[in-house]
C-alpha cells in the first residue's frame, strides 16, 4: 500500500473517531438537557398547580408567552448563532433559561405582592421565551456541523438524531426520580419553589459540556454568504423532505401541549380536594412512565426502525398505538379505580412519550437533508418555529377557555384528536408525493 492511500486509510479512520465522539456527546447533551427540563417540569407544575402558590392561569400564560415569543425570534436567532458562533450562542441560550427559572422563583417568594409577582413572572416567561430560540437550533446545529465535517456516510448523519437517541437511556429516570423525591422532602418543609433555583444550577452541567467542546474543538461560525430567509423559506415549502418535516414539527409540538404542558397541573386539580394520595401517585406514575419506559424504549427501538422501515411505516407505528391507548384511557377514565388510575397514567405516559421523542427525531433528521452545514442552526429553528406556533395557540385556548387547564378527560380527548389528525394528514401527503413520483417517472422521456 503507497504512503498516500495508508495516509488516506488513518484520516477516515480519525474521521470515524471524530464523527463518534460528536455523536455521543450530542446524545449525552441532549438527554441531559432534556432531563433538566423534566425536573423543573415537575416542581413547576406541582408548585403551580398542586400546591396552588401561583395564580390559576399562571403556567398557561408562562407557556403561551415562551412559545409565541420563541416563534418570533427562533430564525433570527438562529442567524445570530451562524454569526456570534453556535457554541457561544448556546450558552448564552442556558443562561437566559437560567435567570427563567429564578424568576419564576422569585414569583412565588414574592406572591403576597401581586405586582411585583406577576412582573417576575412575566420575566420568567420573556428569560425562557428568548433562551429557548437562542439555545434551540444552536447546540444541535454545533454538534451537526462536527459530525458533517468527520462523517464518512450519509445515512448515518442524516439519522444521528434518531440514533444519538440510544446514549443516557436511564438518566431520565434517574432524574425524574430525584425530582419527586426532592418535591416530597422540600414540600415538608414547605421550601419547594426552592427547588427551581436548584434545577437552574443543573444547568451549568449543559453550558460546561459544549463550553469544553468549543475550546476544544472551535466554535461553528458562518464564514460564507448565508441563505436569507426568503431562501431558507423557498427551500422548506418548495421540497417534499421540506413539508414533510414541517408537518412533523407541528404535529409533534400540538401532540405533546395537552399531556406535557397541562396533565400535572390538570391531576393537580381535579384530586386536590378529594384525596392528596391521588394527586401525588398519579403524576408519580406518568412521569416515570415518560421518563423511564418511554425513554429507554425509544433508545431501543427508534435506532433500529429508522434503519429498517420507510418513513410511513416509521409513524404509524408511534402515531396509532398513541391514538389507541389515549382512546381507552379516555373511555374508561371515569370507572378507573386508584390503582388502576396509575397504571392508565402509566402506560399513556410510556406511549405519549415515545411517540414524541420519535418524531421530533424524525422531522430533525428531515430537515437536515435539505440543507448544508451551514444553514443547520436556522434550518433547524424554522422548522421548530410552526410546532411552538401550534404549541402556543392551544396554550392561549387553554388560558382563556378552559381556566388555566383542562379538565383530565379533556387532556386525553384532545390526544385523540391530535393523533388521528396527525395520521390523516401525514398518510395523505405521502399519498400525494407518491402520486406525484409516479406521475413523474410515467411521463415520456
Amino acid at each position: 500500500m503507497s504512503k498516500h492511500n495508508q495516509s488516506t486509510v488513518v484520516e477516515n479512520e480519525n474521521s470515524n473517531d471524530l464523527f463518534y465522539y460528536f455523536l455521543e456527546r450530542f446524545g449525552y447533551f441532549r438527554v441531559w438537557y432534556a432531563s433538566f427540563i423534566q425536573f423543573n417540569s415537575i416542581v413547576f407544575r406541582i408548585v403551580a398547580g398542586v400546591i396552588g402558590v401561583l395564580p390559576k392561569e399562571a403556567v398557561a400564560i408562562i407557556t403561551a408567552l415562551e412559545y409565541f415569543l420563541t416563534c418570533a425570534l427562533e430564525v433570527p436567532f438562529g442567524f445570530l448563532a451562524d454569526r456570534i458562533g453556535r457554541a457561544r450562542a448556546s450558552i448564552i441560550g442556558i443562561f437566559l433559561i437560567m435567570c427563567g427559572l429564578t424568576s419564576c422563583f422569585m414569583a412565588i417568594v414574592l406572591r403576597e405582592y401581586p405586582f411585583y409577582s406577576n412582573l417576575f413572572i412575566v420575566i420568567d416567561g420573556l428569560c425562557i421565551g428568548l433562551g429557548r430560540p437562542i439555545l434551540s437550533g444552536s447546540a444541535e446545529a454545533f454538534y451537526q456541523a462536527k459530525m458533517h465535517s468527520h462523517s464518512t456516510k450519509d445515512h448515518e448523519l442524516h439519522t444521528s438524531f434518531t440514533t444519538s437517541l440510544k446514549f443516557g437511556k436511564y438518566i431520565p429516570m434517574v432524574v425524574t426520580l430525584l425530582a419527586f423525591m426532592a418535591v416530597y422532602s422540600f414540600m415538608k418543609i414547605n421550601k419547594a419553589h426552592y427547588l427551581l433555583v436548584l434545577g437552574a444550577l443543573f444547568y451549568m452541567f449543559n453550558m460546561w459540556t459544549i463550553y469544553q467542546d468549543q475550546k476544544r474543538f472551535g466554535d461553528e461560525h458562518v464564514l460564507v454568504k448565508p441563505l436569507s430567509f426568503l431562501e431558507l423559506l423557498k427551500r422548506l415549502t418548495g421540497s417534499a423532505l421540506g413539508v414533510e418535516g414541517l408537518i412533523i414539527s407541528s404535529l409533534a409540538w400540538l401532540l405533546v401541549a395537552p399531556g406535557m404542558s397541562f396533565l400535572l397541573v390538570s391531576i393537580g386539580r381535579e384530586y386536590k380536594d378529594l384525596n392528596p394520595n391521588t394527586y401525588w401517585y398519579a403524576m408519580i406514575s406518568f412521569m416515570l412512565g415518560t421518563q423511564t419506559l418511554g425513554n429507554i424504549l425509544s433508545g431501543y427501538l427508534l435506532p433500529k426502525w429508522i434503519k429498517s422501515c420507510d418513513s410511513l411505516t416509521y409513524i404509524l407505528r408511534v402515531l396509532l398505538p398513541t391514538l389507541g391507548v389515549s382512546s381507552v384511557v379516555y373511555l374508561i377514565y371515569e370507572r378507573l379505580s386508584f390503582g388502576g388510575l396509575l397504571l392508565a397514567l402509566f402506560v399513556f405516559g410510556v406511549v405519549y412519550f415515545f411517540c414524541f421523542r420519535c418524531l421530533i427525531a424524525f422531522m430533525s433528521n428531515t430537515i437536515l437533508q435539505c440543507f448544508s452545514k451551514d444553514d443547520y442552526a436556522k434550518a433547524l429553528s424554522m422548522a421548530n418555529v410552526v410546532g411552538f406556533f401550534w404549541h402556543g395557540v392551544y396554550a392561549v385556548y387553554v388560558a382563556k377557555y378552559l381556566n388555566g387547564s383542562p379538565p383530565v378527560k379533556t387532556v386525553f380527548l384532545h390526544v385523540i384528536l391530535f393523533s388521528a389528525a396527525g395520521i390523516v394528514v401525514y398518510v395523505q401527503f405521502k399519498k400525494r408525493m407518491l402520486g406525484r413520483l409516479k406521475t413523474y417517472f410515467s411521463e415520456p422521456g
